[in-house]
């Protein structure tokens, strides 16, 4: 008389040692995907993500309440410099230039994106798109630029640069890398004609994620796992 097992099938005497690995009645059989997690969402379907993302930030009150109230807690009455030295009156002199200047005029906008309306809407950016990207300049004192999730990507057919500067270099989703899949440029696309680029060296470009896994090279939303539902 065989054994069953608690759905009443016969238990198989060349059941797996770890039945995670196991399939049957019960666990219905899915395919192996083991890669690098950029090659797991091609930029295809990273471009889907995006998309759900921001139109569940856009339409669903409780996970954009979440993201915004986490936004405000994390900068609203922070980032205020102040000087710990000793020479008091340099304090105040560097802390008025950094508040009445630097703070208003960081970013190529003006004053309606000051230093903590971006860091702000930084936070906002990570939640929702999973990434953004910082461009530095030089004005009268260094300046800013944010550069959207959307705008950081390429439209090559392969995962290789066709022309350029970087060459035969690979490029994930914008991301340009070395031999050792560290960023060494990004391709930013223009915010007018999608099939015009240009690309940066990493030097003057900050790109800023949380990181899930150890060869990612793009950031996901943090709903992603929720999306479809």
């Amino acid at each position: 008389m065989p054994i069953l097992n608690e759905y009443g099938q016969p238990v198989q005497s060349h059941q797996k040692f770890a039945r995670s690995a196991s399939r049957g009645f019960d666990r219905p059989w899915e395919p192996v995907q083991l890669d690098d997690i950029d090659r797991l969402i091609p930029k295809t379907d990273w471009r889907v993500i995006l998309s759900a993302s921001r139109k569940l930030f856009t339409n669903m009150g409780l996970p954009r309440g979440a993201i915004l109230q986490l936004a405000g807690y994390s900068t609203s009455s922070a980032w205020i410099p102040v000087y710990q030295g000793k020479d008091r009156e340099w304090g105040k002199q560097a802390r008025d230039l950094l508040l009445d200047e630097w703070y208003g005029n960081c970013d190529i906008r003006g004053q309606m994106f000051d230093f903590r309306t971006l860091l702000y809407l930084d936070s906002v950016s990570i939640d929702r798109d999973g990434d953004f990207g910082i461009l530095l300049s030089n004005d009268r004192y260094p300046t800013m630029q944010r550069i959207g999730a959307h705008r950081l990507g390429d439209r090559e057919h392969g995962n290789v640069v066709t022309s350029g500067r970087y060459t035969g270099r690979k490029i994930k989703n914008g991301v340009i890398i070395n031999d050792f899949g560290r960023p060494i440029a990004y391709r930013i696309i223009d915010e007018d004609d999608s099939t015009k680029f240009r690309d940066v060296q990493a030097r003057d470009f900050i790109h800023v994620f949380n990181p899930t896994w150890h060869e990612q090279c793009r950031g996901l939303p943090v709903f992603v796992h929720a999306l479809n539902d």
